[in-house]
């Protein structure tokens, strides 16, 4: 069965998306919503380029576009500043806040919004760090008014606060400003049309680049501000695409990424990800348009429900003796004193095992934990030997040529592995799922094609 038999066939009310914007936790609608627009951003095999989105979903993505932002922010750093500032937007029915990611103040230092002006009541007071949710990306923080009134007074320091207000607007307001820019909508729609999946990974690409130079989340981030002139020349695919389609494309991907954290993230089962037709199998298929915070996300929500299950099974942490010096591999000691225990147990917060370093007076746990990580990468990414044991890596065809070529530090699982390496392959599976459990850094430089067979998409040239 493909996806399409489980989509509903009637349009959703413009107003779907827009309540996803202040937070909306209709599980059943916004999945519904969800597989719409999955459905219309993934590949065909009988057609090179993709279906239009649903026409309520264009409108949304159009509104995005022409909706007024404010954004308001203290000196990064801040030190000695008192601040009081009323923001006002005509025709919005609500005004949804959101948060940089980098906010953080002294705790002495409070930022306070009220609904209104100065005496209205209190919506938001905090300090420290906070940042819009990822659960609701697209807002936290909701004021029931067309006005808010924020104040800050800051005797410390800190990196400070940048917010961006957005007006939700009613359904009479949202149709008239579609009517009076008719002919920009249906030029964005027109160029849906011929739309492929490469210009889609071109985009996002570009845009998380932007983004990340100017330092802000890409929920916050205002897609009418997307493609600065020097993107011009990263643009390959969508060179002959006119800007405005461009960024209405962007505020597509935008609304399709937050109804994926608010809904199908929450519950689809990824392991069934080899099933045609699946929601995980679909979700696969445009992985490329999941922002990258998105799956940081997703991992570390995964990540704790994990640790959280290991917790409760009450086992101790294994522990690790490392002898260091000249002929000492890491790697098959570690492998030797864990080979037998299960994976389950290694499944903790902060670290897999406990690593004692004989000879060494190192202190704590974490520490010693981190650099005998690193140094097993290191030491297989050398691709020597160790021993009488071979090593189970190769380098790459670039860094075994002579020529200049680039990323000749890349390397490859050697292409046929004996018996008794098996378990020691599966050992450096389970230690880069550590480091992904722990978010520690472990420099593998595994050549594209391994990243990919790992990810299960297919080599290319």
């Amino acid at each position: 069965a493909t996806i399409s038999r489980f989509l509903p066939t009637t349009t959703p009310q413009p107003s779907t998306a827009r309540k996803l914007l202040i937070g909306d936790d209709d599980w059943e609608r916004n999945d519904l919503s969800a597989l719409r627009l999955l459905n219309a951003f993934r590949p065909r095999s009988d057609s090179a380029t993709l279906p239009p989105p649903p026409l309520s979903f264009s409108v949304e993505a159009f509104l995005l576009l022409e909706r007024e932002m404010c954004v308001l922010e203290s000196p990064h750093p801040y030190a000695q500043i008192q601040m009081e500032k009323v923001i006002q937007i005509e025709g919005a029915v609500a005004l949804a806040v959101m948060f940089d990611a980098r906010c953080s103040t002294d705790d002495d230092d409070h930022l306070c919004i009220r609904e209104g002006k100065s005496d209205g009541p209190e919506v938001f007071c905090t300090s420290g760090k906070f940042s819009s949710s990822l659960r609701h990306p697209l807002s936290q923080i909701v004021v029931n008014s067309d006005t808010l009134h924020c104040s800050f007074k800051g005797g410390h320091s800190g990196w400070g606060f940048r917010f961006v207000v957005v007006p939700i607007l009613d359904v009479g307001t949202a149709t008239k400003t579609v009517d009076e820019k008719m002919d920009q909508f249906e030029l964005c729609v027109s160029a849906d049309d011929s739309w492929t999946p490469d210009m889609d990974e071109e985009v996002v690409r570009i845009c998380q680049q932007q983004w990340r130079r100017e330092g802000v989340g890409p929920f916050v981030a205002n897609p009418a501000l997307t493609f600065a002139d020097d993107d011009d020349r990263m643009r390959v695919k969508t060179r002959h695409v006119p800007l405005l389609c461009l960024r209405h494309r962007v505020a597509l991907v935008q609304l399709f990424n937050a109804l994926l954290v608010t809904s199908l993230l929450r519950t689809v089962d990824l392991s069934q990800r080899k099933r045609d037709g699946s929601i995980a199998s679909c979700l696969t298929s445009v992985r490329h348009l999941i922002f990258s915070e998105v799956k940081a996300a997703y991992l570390s929500s995964i990540s704790a429900v994990v640790v959280e299950k290991a917790k409760k099974s009450g086992s101790t942490l294994p522990e690790v003796s490392i002898v260091r010096g000249e002929g000492k591999s890491i790697f098959e000691q570690v492998f030797g004193q864990l080979r037998h225990v299960r994976a389950g147990a290694l499944r903790r917060k902060d670290m897999g095992f406990l690593v004692q370093l004989e000879g060494e007076g190192a202190e704590g746990d974490n520490g010693p934990y981190r650099e005998v990580m690193t140094s097993i990468a290191e030491e297989l990414s050398s691709c020597r030997p160790t021993g009488q044991r071979r090593s189970l890596f190769l380098p790459s065809l670039n860094g075994s040529s002579t020529s200049l070529s680039m990323r000749k530090d890349r390397i490859l699982l050697r292409p046929k592995i004996l018996s008794d390496e098996k378990m020691r392959v599966e050992m450096v599976g389970r230690l880069i799922g550590l480091s992904l459990l722990h978010n520690h850094f472990f420099p593998l430089p595994f050549s594209s094609g391994v990243w990919k067979a790992l990810c299960h998409q297919s080599a290319t040239m």
